[in-house]
């Protein structure tokens, strides 16, 4: 009888997409060769053979800088032009980042940094009344929805169970490449420490005020003593569209009028997937994940608050960093 545990899955066979083009280059690399080798014949007719040489190593140099790539798969040039970028923004002082009333946003708001200046959050609902929001960026014309799930974990899980829930995954990933003006969706997974607010609540509920002195000490021990070192774990799904549909670009509500009738079916297409049904996110809820993200310090006032049936409200010009630095 073997005595071998069996080894976990890893569900590996990830490859990394090849370019199309000749010897497994890009674009620019294909064309920059192309041109090369033209370079190099005439300089071979109009100056000999050591004239082409020498050209040959330049253009190769130029190549070079072009195909070698590092552990993080970028080429030469895309180092050259970051470092270039981040020089540039060193002198300007845009690598500093200040809001607020005495910041430089505008309004005199905590407006959110970088990408997300521009955007805007709209709020609708849908056919049963449930509240989602819309992130809008303007400036590219997309739509974005951000849904809730709850993963279950693999702990005391089998390996079959485990095999049909990553098996339906991937058939998950595979309809979303037909989800119509779908242009991308992105998973967050969330690990931080767990505040505790929950158990103290769903614990004090529950205490008999006649139980005896060592039962309530005991649970009062439990409630002190259990969140110590506790991760909590949130994962969240972003699917985002593009407002241009059949050459005509929709307009935010428009764009909501189309997704209503899809959103339940965006959500339930996870069930079975270990992470049960995905909930759209309204606009208070989103605000709240991102202030979080910015300053986790206020995640445990959120939850009690939104625990104590009191949620702060928050707005979504208000919801980023007094400051950041690149």
């Amino acid at each position: 009888m073997s005595t071998t545990a069996p080894e976990p899955r890893t569900y590996g066979g990830w490859r990394l997409p090849k370019s199309p083009g000749i010897l497994g280059f890009d674009l620019l690399s294909s064309v920059v060769l192309l041109s090369a080798c033209v370079v190099c014949i005439f300089t071979l007719l109009l100056g000999g053979f050591l004239a082409m040489i020498a050209m040959a190593a330049l253009c190769a140099m130029v190549l070079a800088v072009l195909v070698m790539k590092d552990r993080h798969h970028r080429s030469g040039l895309k180092r050259i032009a970051n470092r270039v970028g981040w020089q540039q923004a060193r002198i300007n002082g845009s690598q500093h980042y200040r809001s607020g009333p005495l910041g430089k946003s505008r309004w005199g708001t905590f407006q959110l940094p970088g990408l997300l200046a521009n955007t805007k959050l709209h709020e609708y609902s849908d056919a049963w009344g449930q509240r989602f929001a819309i992130l809008e960026l303007p400036t590219k014309g997309h739509y974005s929805i951000t849904f809730k799930v709850e993963p279950e974990g693999s702990s005391l899980v089998d390996q079959a169970q485990q095999d049909q829930w990553v098996g339906r995954y991937a058939a998950v990933l595979k309809r979303l490449g037909d989800e119509p003006g779908l242009i991308a969706a992105q998973i967050t997974v969330e690990t931080a420490p767990d505040t505790g607010a929950r158990l103290r609540r769903h614990v004090q509920g529950r205490i008999d005020p006649d139980a005896s002195d060592v039962a309530k000490a005991m649970l009062r021990d439990v409630m002190a003593s259990y969140p110590v070192g506790a991760a909590s774990v949130k994962v969240w799904i972003a699917f985002t569209f593009s407002s241009l549909v059949h050459g005509k670009r929709l307009k935010v509500d428009e764009f909501a009028d189309e997704i209503t009738p899809r959103l339940r079916q965006l959500g339930e297409q996870f069930h079975g997937t270990g992470v049960g049904g995905a909930r759209a996110l309204n606009a208070q809820q989103l605000c709240e994940l991102v202030r979080s993200a910015y300053n986790p310090s206020v995640a445990a006032d959120l939850e009690e608050a939104n625990l104590s049936g009191q949620p702060i409200p928050l707005r979504w010009h208000d919801v980023g960093p007094a400051g950041a630095d690149a």
